[in-house]
């Protein structure tokens, strides 16, 4: 029996990111089979999975910028987004602020020309990255008031280079002297663009907040108006003097100021003594203004700003979690398919979200995921689960070989030696770290008693707790914890300041570097407060326990 097979024209025979299905007719009297195969699309659109990938990572960094959903724009909207483009911007502020030292009065002067040249070219960025955010923006681009507010900045940051350089050379000996007056605009730039949501949202609070305490500013401020018109009562027909010869409460906004500076205590107890020496018995309107105008309103102010704030920016928060939830909603509905009477996200397309969210993700973390996500066991998620992915997908994974150090791969036989296993048991332990806290504080003990000789002990001792560490943990893990880098850098710098003077010593003995060097060790003593806590949670039951057999 001879078999025919015909091509669907529309489909073609191409099977990657498809499937096949088959038909098969037998027709009567020739005995021929024909086999159409026809290909099914992709479950899931490119350009509507490039589109729910870009939603779930705006919910998973916490993004909140509208762009248009269209093929270009989404793909306009992921280059702004990528960390060169965002690193770039961090640098261009950093740089524009930093500025403020080069420029006159500046502590290193340098040619107006210069620091102008170097602005400008912060300014060409911050140009090019507002024309690339209104590319992909939505129509309500011009009713966000960042927006008009970096333009206007922008305008007025060339202006102001216009007329700065037209005025220092055509009239530089002018009075007044030439001065940039946008040099106090740059801040601004932190809060308007996109990337400062975080100030933003500081500032947003502190606004929603004042309203709030304006009611009791107010009667703090009755009080020391009322405590001040008091005391010019009592003290301005006394004739008192201050000890330089100042007039003392002599007229009332003068004692509305020293009364509302006592609130601060700066001038504790010096703007009391006068009155003092005048009479004991002045001390008692001090105390009274002081309990009721620094420990019961300034407690009470301190209380509401406190709440007030933890409720906006519980607010805050909450419109956060919203905005982080809509995204990942309208990613679901992208990428939704109807199994079982419900829309649920397949297991394939679960994989080829990732692909695109999380590239670095292995296939054994993808599974991982999609089985913490999946309560049913079905292989599918649901929308209430999927709902809770931005915040899985934030989760740091690592897979076991992931973990291996550069010893443990390629010198599997000494790492994993018996004795190896003993040493890194032994650095991993907790009294391993008590034990070198408790060495800076003797290391401190010696460098304030002047112990010099005691210094290469303790360099060569600390070298090797890094080295233990980084041999027991790895570079990679060594390093992921602030304390080990601030360790690492405090050791090296210390120890190359010591080779230093080591070598000066020979040629020069006044050379400063070993009390360079003394700073540095002393700056390890930070440490321990970061290993207070533990040394008690850990000591005190010991203790208890001890002292409870006896």
């Amino acid at each position: 029996m001879d078999l025919e097979v015909s091509e669907n024209p529309r489909a073609g025979l191409q099977t990657k990111g498809g499937r096949l299905s088959a038909s098969f007719s037998k027709e009567n009297g020739d005995g021929r089979v024909d086999i159409n195969l026809t290909r099914f699309k992709p479950e899931t659109d490119p350009e509507n999975l490039l589109l729910a990938a870009t939603l779930v990572q705006d919910a998973k960094f916490g993004r909140d910028i509208s762009f248009k959903t269209d093929s270009r724009s989404v793909r306009s909207y992921r280059v702004y987004n990528h960390y060169l483009m965002r690193w770039t911007l961090y640098l261009c502020i950093f740089v524009n602020l930093g500025l403020a030292m080069f420029e006159q009065p500046a502590v290193w002067p340098l040619p107006y020309w210069s620091t102008m040249i170097i602005e400008l070219s912060c300014h060409l960025f911050y140009i090019f990255r507002f024309l690339h955010l209104r590319d992909f923006a939505k129509e309500s681009f011009w009713k966000d008031k960042k927006h008009v507010i970096v333009l206007v900045m922008i305008v007025l940051t060339l202006l102001d280079v216009i007329c700065y350089t037209m005025w220092i050379n055509i009239g530089p000996n002018t009075n007044p002297q030439p001065f940039r007056w946008a040099r106090s605009l740059r801040p601004l730039y932190i809060i308007n663009f996109a990337e400062g949501r975080q100030i933003r949202r500081a500032f947003r609070n502190i606004r929603r907040t004042l309203p709030d305490i304006a009611n009791v500013l107010v009667l703090f401020f009755f009080s020391v108006l009322l405590f001040a018109l008091l005391a010019l009562k009592l003290f301005d027909k006394r004739n008192l003097k201050y000890p330089n010869g100042d007039d003392y409460f002599m007229n009332y906004w003068d004692s509305i100021w020293d009364l509302y500076v006592l609130v601060t205590t700066a001038n504790d107890p010096d703007v009391m003594m006068p009155a003092y020496d005048d009479s004991n018995w002045f001390a008692v309107f001090f105390v009274i203004y002081l309990i009721v105008c620094l420990y019961i309103f300034m407690s009470i102010l301190l209380a509401v700003i406190y709440n007030n704030y933890k409720k906006h920016l519980k607010n805050e928060v909450k419109t956060a979690v919203f905005s982080k939830r809509l995204k990942l909603q309208q990613a679901f509905d992208i990428l939704k398919v109807m199994k079982n009477e419900k829309y649920v996200l397949t297991k394939s397309s679960w994989h080829e979200l990732l692909k695109v969210v999380a590239p670095r993700r292995s296939e054994v973390q993808v599974d991982l995921l999609l089985h913490v996500l999946d309560e049913d066991g079905d292989n599918c998620i649901a929308k209430s689960q999927f709902l809770t992915a931005a915040d899985l997908l934030n989760v740091d994974l690592t897979e076991i070989s992931d973990r291996r150090t550069l010893l443990e791969k390629y010198l599997p036989g000494i790492y994993l030696s018996k004795v190896s296993d003993i040493l890194r048991s032994c650095v991993a332990h907790k009294f391993f770290r008590y034990f070198f806290d408790f060495m800076i504080i003797v290391n401190a003990l010696c460098i304030g008693l002047g112990r010099e000789e005691a210094e290469w002990f303790f360099l060569v001792l600390f070298t090797l707790e890094i080295v233990l560490k980084l041999y027991t943990f790895g570079a990679k893990r060594f390093f992921s914890t602030f304390w080990n880098v601030f360790d690492f850098l405090i050791i090296f710098a210390a120890l190359i300041a010591t080779i230093v003077e080591a070598i000066l010593g020979r040629f020069d003995a006044e050379s400063q570097t070993l009390d360079i060097l003394l700073v540095l060790r002393v700056l390890r003593l930070i440490k321990i407060m970061g290993s207070i806590d533990r040394c008690f949670t850990t000591c005190l039951p010991l203790l208890v326990w001890r002292y409870s057999m006896v």
